[in-house]
């Protein structure tokens, strides 16, 4: 059988059953023998929980600036063709997403080299299979 208990302000449980007082290290009352699990009691209200509308959200613009730097991986349109525009393309598109989320900007650079360079590494790796072929 379960009890719900009560957390005392010098840290003890409190049996709902036999309002026995137990030390908190206990799983079970000593009095009835009854299972003790914590009932947290909040006094505070709780949360409130602010929605918007998607039609309130305003898009976060970049400046052209970011968007040289979100677009650098389009390098690999000049060598390596459709198949590098695909991943410059690709990786255009994942570090605009970067650039607009709310990390701090270094964080944001260093996203945008790792994936620039993963294209590249992609790239390179389908280049390798082709030629193999």
């Amino acid at each position: 059988m379960t009890a719900n208990s009560n957390l005392t302000q010098d840290g003890k449980l409190t049996c709902t059953q036999c309002k026995h007082i137990n030390p908190s290290y206990h799983t079970h009352c000593e009095k009835c023998g009854a299972r003790l699990s914590l009932m947290a009691i909040s006094t505070s209200a709780p949360p409130k929980i602010a929605v918007r509308k998607v039609s309130d959200a305003k898009p976060i613009e970049l400046t052209p600036m970011s968007h040289l730097l979100c677009g650098w991986p389009f390098i690999l349109v000049i060598i390596g063709g459709a198949i590098g525009g695909a991943l410059g393309g690709l990786a255009y598109a994942i570090n605009v997403a970067i650039y607009k989320s709310d990390l701090p900007g270094f964080l944001k650079i260093g996203l945008n080299l790792i994936v620039g360079f993963m294209a590249i590494g992609t790239w390179i790796v389908i280049a390798v299979a082709i030629t193999q072929k």
